[in-house]
């Protein structure tokens, strides 16, 4: 009996061990799969917010974040941490972007690197992609 559920306890262990470097060196990439986002290209407006984010990570003195494109009109914002040598991600919706005024666009790049040197904890990240899907539904 006592065998059996050391087993289960080592099984378990085990499990969670893979899950753990699964999150910490895959889901970054599969979260910006499942969402559509794509790399910021040369559109102005997203040029414009791309350089704004640089100059307040200068600013910050921190690696500036990739700026990612998320093709939903509803406004907001997700920051996924840094994984290895490849720096934090910052993904932006089409809604936000066209919705706020520079100061306010500012105030959510300030929000995102905070959360970036904060180490943008995965826990938080994975919370967000379960209840997007549920948030996604309540759009009309």
């Amino acid at each position: 009996m006592s065998s059996t559920i050391i087993a289960i306890l080592i099984l378990a262990s085990v499990s969670l061990l893979a899950l753990f470097f699964w999150l910490r060196l895959l889901a970054r990439d599969w979260v910006l799969d499942w969402l559509d986002a794509s790399p910021v290209e040369s559109a102005d407006l997203w040029v414009n917010i791309r350089e704004r984010l640089s100059e307040l990570a200068r600013r910050a003195r921190q690696e500036v974040p990739e700026l990612w494109i998320l093709p939903e009109f509803c406004p907001n914002a997700i920051v996924l941490g840094a994984v290895g040598s490849r720096p934090s991600v910052i993904g932006l919706t089409e809604g936000l972007a066209h919705s706020l005024s520079y100061k306010e666009m500012n105030a959510v790049l300030c929000l995102c690197l905070a959360q970036t040197k904060n180490k943008a904890s995965k826990r938080w990240a994975m919370i967000s992609f379960i209840f997007y899907p549920f948030c996604a539904a309540l759009e009309f």
